[in-house]
């Protein structure tokens, strides 16, 4: 889905049900906007005078999908290619008044998430020894879950002002982290338990909005925004923070390329919540 940061900056992934048209700037910035990049400008979804409601829903499995694993290509070493394991997105949405003609509601629950097998990557058969050994019957998996409770409340406080209050309440998880392509034969450079297993909680975004068109020439906005980003990086099942973190640096059996970490994540292990809550305001 979508994700709003990089590095060890915070993100938000938005619940795309709560928005009702998206622009995006991909060059000639205006005055308005804070960077001269890429700018995606979010119409959100408001309530009206009449209730309404919506749902959604999809899903697929590995039953709906093919693969090109030939006699050939498993002569030369390649033992899996990237499966898709389950793929699924369901919401509900409603909207209407709370008083007409001047308090609106918006809210929707969704659930979205994919597991993905990894292409020739497997668990550690030897973990927690000094040797990485495939397990050819456990096959590694990107595992992803997000949740997402969002509301919004419009008021025309009066008829030259309105207030948008937002709240997007998510419980996300990255519960595997065997991405696929970084499987042995693509050149992987972390065995599965030498990954972090990320719990997002508590995330998400609270919002607010006031706007003032005092005259055909004049508008006055504010707004203040906190983006909510806790994220412990927690060891995969079977891993103990005992277990010490190897690299490789001629390879393993399989393909992999030399620098190959394995047993366990070393350095990367944060078992404390760390915090990368970022606060906005602006008029």
């Amino acid at each position: 889905d979508n994700y709003a940061g990089s590095g060890d900056s915070p993100g938000y992934l938005f619940n795309t049900q709560t928005v009702e048209e998206t622009s995006v700037e991909t060059g000639g910035a205006g005055a308005d906007s804070g960077a001269p990049n890429v700018g995606i400008n979010m119409i959100p979804k408001e309530g009206g005078n009449t209730f309404r409601f919506g749902i959604t829903g999809l899903y697929t499995n590995k039953s709906l999908q093919s693969d090109n694993l030939s006699d050939a290509l498993v002569a030369r070493g390649l033992t899996s290619v990237p499966e898709l394991d389950r793929m699924y997105d369901a919401g509900f949405t409603i909207g209407g008044p709370i008083s007409r003609d001047k308090v609106w509601f918006f809210a929707s629950i969704r659930r979205w998430g994919t597991k993905n097998k990894a292409s020739g990557l497997f668990y550690n058969k030897t973990q927690g020894t000094p040797f990485y050994t495939e397990d050819l019957s456990r096959p590694a998996y990107r595992d992803e879950k997000y949740q997402s409770h969002a509301s919004r409340v419009t008021w025309q406080l009066t008829q030259k002002q309105k207030l948008n209050l937002f709240f997007d309440l998510k419980k996300d998880c990255v519960c595997e982290t065997g991405g696929a392509g970084s499987g042995l034969g693509s050149g992987a450079t972390n065995a599965l338990e030498a990954q972090t297993v990320w719990y997002l909680w508590p995330n998400g975004l609270v919002q607010g909005t006031w706007s003032s068109p005092l005259t055909q020439r004049l508008l006055l906005e504010a707004g203040a925004s906190a983006v909510f980003f806790h994220w412990p990086g927690d060891l995969p099942a079977g891993v103990k923070p005992e277990h010490i973190s190897i690299l490789e640096q001629s390879g393993v059996p399989g393909g992999a390329r030399g620098n190959f970490r394995y047993n366990n994540a070393g350095g990367t292990y944060h078992p404390d919540r760390r915090v990368g809550d970022r606060f906005a305001q602006r008029f």
